[in-house]
């Protein structure tokens, strides 16, 4: 039987980088998000929690980064596999936000 966790992290008014995010486990992950502004997502992975060893996970074709076009308001998406394969992640905004944006993760173990 599977069950599910809610993470919750932020970035903060300002910044452009939610704290970090343990998925250690995961068999899926989903995202919401509520960003006060319009910006380009991308996901960043990592195999410790130090913020220096964090990359911009790419796409499973290796063409290009993974990102996501939020518009300012809530939006939601299944990650698939873009971040199984890491047991820790964030999420980094293209522009800085003009208000405190919230990240729920649901993960299914």
């Amino acid at each position: 039987m599977s069950r599910f966790g809610v993470l919750h992290t932020t970035i903060a008014s300002g910044d452009v980088l939610s704290s970090v995010i343990e998925v250690q486990g995961a068999k899926s992950i989903g995202l919401l998000v509520s960003v006060p502004t319009s910006c380009q997502a991308y996901l960043k992975g990592s195999f410790d929690t130090s913020s220096v060893n964090a990359r911009r996970i790419s796409k499973t074709d290796g063409s290009s980064d993974w990102a996501w076009n939020v518009g300012s308001g809530m939006r939601a998406v299944d990650l698939e596999d873009s971040a199984k394969s890491f047991p820790y992640m964030r999420l980094e905004t293209s522009v800085a936000q003009g208000g405190v944006a919230s990240l729920a993760v649901v993960v299914k173990y």
